[in-house]
């Protein structure tokens, strides 16, 4: 993501060893790949996003110039915010791709 976002830090669990954790992409790219914004995990599957793009061949070309980019994205936060996009397809993937996930 390269889109401007606001950075947000906090404590993490473990007060003891002083780790702070911070957001690491914007709102609406977290939305799209169904992440958290800190540790980059799937939310379905708790597993890194390149491991499930991989397994679920999900990997789509995006666009590549920074204008690009940043069309899309404004295109897909209207549409998360009008409710029609806002998580990853998963019913459009292999069933048995799934059941090796779970």
């Amino acid at each position: 993501c390269t889109r401007p976002f606001t950075v947000f830090s906090w404590n993490g669990a473990d007060r003891a060893q002083n780790r702070r954790k911070k957001t690491n992409i914007c709102l609406t790219c977290a939305r799209l790949k169904n992440c958290c914004q800190s540790c980059m995990l799937d939310l379905s599957f708790g597993l890194p996003i390149a491991v499930r793009d991989a397994a679920l061949k999900m990997v789509a070309p995006g666009p590549q110039s920074d204008i690009n980019r940043e069309y899309f994205a404004q295109n897909n936060e209207k549409l998360i915010e009008d409710g029609k996009a806002g998580i990853e397809e998963y019913e459009k993937t292999d069933e048995k791709a799934q059941e090796l996930l779970r």
